[in-house]
């Protein structure tokens, strides 16, 4: 789940990353590389597995797993203490206390920005910019028959006519008709 978050937008980041999920508080991501580096072993075994030999292995190993980090919790913790958890919450709680905003009215303003940005319209410049293009695209099209019916035109008034250069002109003239519906249609 945090691996995910950080290959990808900022939806991604706003729905997996870590620091953002509520009650995850401020991690740093270690205990789940630590946990995926314990599993990276069985990776091997699984693919020859049946799915209930996955279900028991991941089960057995997940207990195992849990158990060693239990007994090095205490390490664990004084380490985290030792990086200065309590500077961090000092710190934190004091930019908060100067901001002159209350606890509720910051999470309120940052679950209507989440919404905001995870929303379908959130993404609406990109399909705009695509419509964009699509219509710059067919304006091109548009001009490039138009000029390639003027130079016939002014071949056919130089008198140099065939068959081929007629049939061609009414071809042209067909695909520039289609463009113009096409044109008007956005």
């Amino acid at each position: 789940m945090a691996m995910h978050a950080y290959g990808h937008e900022w939806a991604c980041q706003l729905v997996y990353n870590l620091h953002l999920i509520s009650g995850l508080g401020l991690s740093d991501g270690e205990g789940m590389e630590c946990l995926w580096s314990h599993f990276i072993k069985l990776i091997g075994i699984k693919r020859v597995s049946s799915r209930q030999c996955h279900v028991w292995l991941l089960d057995h190993h997940a207990t195992a797993i849990g158990y060693e980090m239990q007994m090095e919790l205490g390490d664990w913790i004084r380490c985290h203490l030792k990086k200065g958890v309590c500077e961090q919450g000092s710190a934190t709680q004091e930019v908060l206390d100067n901001c002159g905003v209350s606890i509720t009215e910051l999470r309120k303003q940052w679950a209507s920005q989440r919404a905001v940005q995870l929303s379908i319209r959130a993404h609406a410049p990109v399909k705009l910019k695509k419509e964009l293009d699509t219509v710059l695209a067919l304006q091109a099209d548009l001009d490039t028959t138009t000029k390639v019916i003027q130079v016939t035109w002014a071949t056919i008034e130089r008198g140099n006519v065939t068959p081929g250069i007629l049939d061609a002109l009414a071809s042209v003239e067909r695909s520039h008709t289609r463009l113009i519906v096409k044109a008007e249609a956005l």
